[in-house]
């Protein structure tokens, strides 16, 4: 009888027939995948960033139970059988504080560039997950490739940048230099200023330190000649939007600085809020009836509209202002005064 085996071969998947002795009938050891698999989320699986042609790609798998269990990784092309990892040096497999790593070492184009599954399995889950097709990103400048690892920058806060040398800089070392840039400025390495650090997966890391407004700009890395610059990244601070203000707001005898209008009214209601760094987040909502506002403007703010119904009457509206530069939302919230129809002209416009 035989076992099948699979590894990939350019753009197919090959399938192996090994003989296996004393007669015995052994299984496949690859399993279909159709590509719309049914998994069940139980934990954080993910490529960690960037995923970089000819590096190490590093996966990690962190689940919701942290009991002993048994953990089995796979991959596959779409549209063909599951396959466990080959044996040798290409994957390097741990766990370390309760999650569970796996990483690709050396990574080519095309039979690298899989779906990745791990299967997990204690006494009280049984899942699968499965990461997006893992994409390559090649590095095309002589330099090399500047990645802005942390994505949102904060007053006071530490800022790190990571450059990948290109394979040319790698083998012309004594002919190229790497000074890393501010704009148009060379950075000067300095402990508690600028500090670089050499890091395992040929990549350096530069740490800004106590990051500020004056920090502001464009990073990227110098290498000197014929490699030229490597690519830029803008490392911004963001600034918070305005606070925010509903406008439009009547007094009336029971009810002051308040949202008014007659029942069954098509009504409109504005958040004013300006400024800020993009994107900027806003939400509102009566008591716990999501509304979807949509920007009226860059200067006037957000606005919605909504049927005003009786059953609305003093419910609290508010509205929440979020952006990278906020740590906590800004929130205004004002009443919903519900005139009901068929009082006296009077008592309907008993508001100024």
């Amino acid at each position: 009888m035989a076992q099948n085996t699979c590894f990939f071969y350019g753009n197919f998947l090959i399938v192996l027939s090994i003989p296996i002795l004393f007669g015995k009938v052994v299984t496949s050891d690859c399993h279909e995948h159709k590509g719309t698999v049914d998994v069940n989320q139980c934990g954080s699986l993910k490529a960690e960033q960037p995923t970089i042609l000819g590096r190490n790609v590093t996966f990690t798998f962190t689940p919701e139970t942290t009991s002993d269990a048994d953990v089995k990784w796979h991959r596959a092309k779409k549209g063909n059988p599951w396959c466990p990892l080959p044996n040798g040096n290409k994957f390097t497999q741990y766990s370390q504080d309760g999650t569970y790593y796996l990483i690709l070492t050396d990574t080519v184009s095309d039979n690298d560039e899989v779906v990745y599954r791990v299967d997990y399995k204690n006494n009280s889950v049984s899942c699968s997950m499965e990461t997006p097709k893992l994409q390559l990103q090649d590095i095309t400048s002589d330099c090399g490739f500047v990645y802005l690892k942390t994505t949102k920058a904060k007053e006071g806060e530490n800022v790190e940048l990571e450059y990948y040398p290109s394979e040319y800089v790698m083998q012309n070392e004594e002919h190229t230099v790497r000074q890393w840039m501010h704009s148009t400025d060379s950075i000067n390495v300095t402990k508690n200023v600028y500090e670089e650090e050499r890091e395992p997966n040929d990549k350096y890391v530069l740490t800004i330190s106590m990051f500020n407004e004056q920090k502001n700009g464009q990073y990227g890395v110098y290498c000197g000649g014929t490699a030229g610059l490597s690519n830029f990244v803008e490392v911004i601070l963001p600034v918070a939007p305005s606070a925010p203000a509903f406008e439009g707001l009547k007094d009336i005898d029971d009810c002051k600085g308040c949202i008014v209008g007659e029942d069954g009214d098509q009504f409109s209601v504005l958040c004013q809020t300006s400024g800020g760094t993009q994107p900027i987040n806003v939400t509102m909502s009566i008591e716990n009836e999501l509304q979807s506002p949509v920007q009226y403007n860059e200067t006037a703010g957000y606005i919605t509209n909504f049927t005003l119904l009786n059953r609305r009457h003093m419910a609290n509206m508010t509205c929440k202002v979020m952006n990278d530069a906020l740590t906590s939302p800004f929130i205004i919230t004002a009443r919903v005064y519900v005139i009901i129809i068929g009082t006296t002209y009077t008592q309907r416009r008993k508001y100024r």
